[in-house]
This record gives C-alpha cells, structure tokens and sequence, in this order.
C-alpha cells in the first residue's frame, strides 16, 4: 500500500513539476521573443542610420576615441569638447578602435562598428532591465505588456544606435540597479560586491551615475535603522561605502588635478557655457513646477532654440525627449504619429502617478529602490537644469535608466482596479500601453 501511495505521489510530483517547466518554459519563450523583436527593430534602425544622423556630439567623441587611440593617454578636461566626460567608455572604444585598425579598417568602417558596440551595450541595458522587471511583476500578461513598453519605449529606439557614453551607462546603471535591488531583498554579500562593480563602472564611463549610490545610500541608513544587529550590518556594508566614496571622489578629482596643473576646467556642470550660447531657459519656480497641456499635446516636437512645444517647461521637454529626443519632422504622417504618441503617453503618465500613490505600506517597503531611484534621477535632472540652464541639460536621455521603474508602477495601478473588480479600466489601459508601443515601432521604421 505504501508503495503505491509513494507511487501516485511520485506520478502527482513529477506531474506537477512538468507542467511548472512547461509554464516557465512558455514565459521564457515570450520574454525572448520580445527581446528578439525588440533587437531586429533595432537592428533595422542602426542598417538605415549612420553614426552622424540623430545624434547628439558625434565628432567631439569621436575625436576623444581617436585621442586614446593614437596618444595611448587620456586627454585633459579642457583639451577637447567631450573630455568632460569619465574615460571608460573612451578607453574601451579606443582599444576597440585600435584593433580594427590592425586589420586596415577605414574610419567610415570604423565608426559603423563602433555603432554597433553602442548597440551591444543597449542590448545589455534591456536584459538588465528585463531581470529587474521580471523579479516585481507576477501576473504574466501584465509582465509582457510591461516588458513590451519597456523594450519599445520611443527613445530607447532613438539612442540604440548612438556613438558615445550613453548606452554603456545605461547598461552598467541598469546591471548596478538590478543588483541593488537583490541586496535590499535578500541582504547577500555577493549582490553587493556586483553592485559595487558595476556602480563603479556607471560613475566612470558618465558623472550622472552618481544618482546609483546616493539611492544606495538612503536604502543603507534605512536599513541600519531596521537591523538587529547594526554591528553586523555596518560591517557588511563597509566596503562597499568606501569603494563607492573613493569612486565619487577621484570622479571628482580629475578636474581638480588638471586645475593643479594650471588647465582650464569645464565641468560636467558647467560645460554649455564653454559653447558660448549663454543661458536661455527660466529658472524660475513656474518652470519647473507649470506643465503646459496645450502646448504639448498640440506641438508634437521640442526646439532648443525656440520656445514653441514647452522648452521653457521642465516637465515638457522632459517628456518630449523622452519620445522623440530633441529632433523635429516635418512629414505630416509622423507628426501626426507624435501627437498620438504624447497624448498616449499623457495617459500613461497619469497611470503611474496613480500606481506610486495606490502602493499600499507593505508593497512600499518593497518598492522604495524604485521609488528613490525615479525620485533621484528626475530631481537630478532639474538640478542639472538649474546649473546649466540650457535645453540640452533637460534632455531625457541623461536619465534614460529611469524606464526602468516604470512598469513597476503600471502594475501597481493595474493591480490596484484588478482588486476592486474594475476591469474595463484594465483593459483599457492595456489597450493604450499597446497602441504606445505600436505607435513607437512604426514611427520609428517610417522615420527611416
């Protein structure tokens, strides 16, 4: 008897463990799948893209790349228009540089690869991104239709293709942020020494990565607070502080080295002065805090130089740029295109305004590395934008990463009308995520 009951168990277990690998299985499928879509449109996009066309700074990295690459050193702050900027991201791309040139590359050749590594490192902000989601959301249509808008979000579409410091930052902010979130769940030495690394990694390759370790800071001193053993605690975090401290601060000494060695120093924050444009935008409380409806829903595009479509508005060029980067078209079917897309994007801003105050205490806890890490990169963009008060300071692009925390938020306010049984809200807003995503994919294809 015992061994048939011990039988139809092990039938019962293995049976129950098949059809668990055939549901993780499904999920795998879909989520790469998507992944797989979400590269061949890109890869569409970087074939009918050259490294100068909707870009941003091409020739001063360019020039940076080639600084490393023939000089085997790294330039001075004020030497060129981008030596601003950490190395890393310059090294790797001057070594890169140098092999192909050992294989008699032309520099036209050499830039299209160059593109491509962009691309590379993109890809890897999107696995990234894809880890995180997938760890906060468990309802599975609501992790697709957020994995969707996550890989399709219009200006990541924009930036794949890009030469310069953007996309090895958003993939080194994305693989430091998701490993930050396994160590405030988890609390496993492991996950804070990948952290560390990576966090490291962002601050070297752009300055805006030091958002990464003041959300790491606030999370440390609310968890000290929590700990039973503060003891133990402070000295499981220890090394890390100090590693992220002697990060932030020989960031910060290149510009003061050069200083010491009698060089001009332009700083990230200061550096649109050094183009002689002077400042241009307000930088008033009504700036910030005013959010021109109107302007933008009926202007589909942003002008640094003009203030037609809410340059003078933080929040509208930031959402703007968010969809469209700071270029403009003038074919009608894509402008009509942008308008749909900034009135579906309206939307779903609401929606996750709603999803952050619909997170009842219990979730919250769970959820305060993606409420610090939305509230730090915006706030550093405005303070950004108050120091260097031109157009170009507002653009998204500077804290890209923060898509990242979006679907978390949807799903938030999809839960929240799931519990009270309002389902056609639900539909809805699944039916405008998808419509957004849709938008997304053909206005880029048709803008080729």
């Amino acid at each position: 008897m015992n061994i048939m009951n011990n039988s139809l168990y092990g039938k019962k277990t293995k049976s129950i463990l098949s059809l668990l690998s055939g549901f993780m299985k499904k999920e795998r499928v879909i989520i790469i799948s998507l992944f797989l879509f979400a590269f061949i449109i890109r890869i569409i996009y970087f074939s009918h893209t050259d490294p100068y066309t909707r870009t941003d700074d091409i020739y001063g990295h360019l020039d940076y790349i080639e600084f490393i690459a023939e000089k085997t050193s790294f330039p001075a702050i004020s030497d060129l228009e981008q030596s601003y900027h950490p190395p890393f991201y310059y090294f790797i791309s001057a070594m890169f540089r140098k092999l192909l040139s050992l294989f008699r590359f032309l520099d036209d050749m050499i830039n299209r690869a160059l593109q491509f590594l962009s691309l590379c490192f993109h890809m890897g902000f999107l696995i990234a991104g894809t880890l995180v989601i997938k760890r906060y959301i468990s309802n599975k249509s609501i992790l697709y239709l957020c994995i969707s808008l996550f890989y399709f979000w219009p200006s990541s579409i924009l930036h794949s293709a890009r030469i310069g410091n953007d996309n090895l930052f958003y993939c080194f902010y994305g693989l430091g942020f998701l490993f930050l979130c396994k160590w405030y769940d988890e609390e496993k030495t492991i996950d804070i020494f990948y952290f560390t690394l990576f966090t490291l990694l962002c601050i070297f390759t752009k300055a805006n990565g030091i958002v990464i370790p003041g959300c790491f800071g606030i999370l440390v001193l609310i968890k000290f607070f929590q700990a039973k053993s503060k003891r133990k605690f402070v000295i499981s975090v220890l090394p890390s502080i100090v590693l992220l401290f002697l990060g932030v601060a020989g960031l910060f000494a290149f510009p003061v080295m050069d200083s010491l060695h009698g060089y001009e120093v332009i700083t990230f924050a200061n550096r649109t002065y050094s183009m002689g444009w002077g400042p241009t935008l307000g930088v008033e409380a009504n700036n910030y805090l005013y959010f021109d409806v109107k302007d933008y829903l009926n202007e589909p595009f942003v002008d640094m130089f003009a203030d037609t479509g809410g340059r003078q508005y933080f929040w509208n060029y930031l959402c703007k740029t968010s969809l469209f980067g700071e270029f403009t078209v003038e074919n009608a079917f894509l402008r009509n295109c942008a308008i749909i897309m900034s009135f579906l994007l309206f939307i779903i801003a609401f929606v996750m305004i709603a999803g952050i105050v619909m997170i009842t205490p219990c979730n919250a806890k769970k959820r305060l590395p993606f409420i610090f890490n939305l509230f730090l990169l915006v706030f550093s963009s405005a303070v950004f934008r108050f120091l260097s008060p031109m157009a170009c300071s507002n653009d998204f692009r500077y804290i890209f990463p923060v898509i990242i925390t979006f679907p978390v938020f949807l799903n938030s306010a999809i839960a929240f009308l799931n519990e009270k049984r309002l389902f056609l809200f639900c539909y809805s807003i699944y039916g405008i995520i998808l419509m957004f995503t849709a938008f997304s994919i053909i206005f880029y294809i048709s803008w080729l």
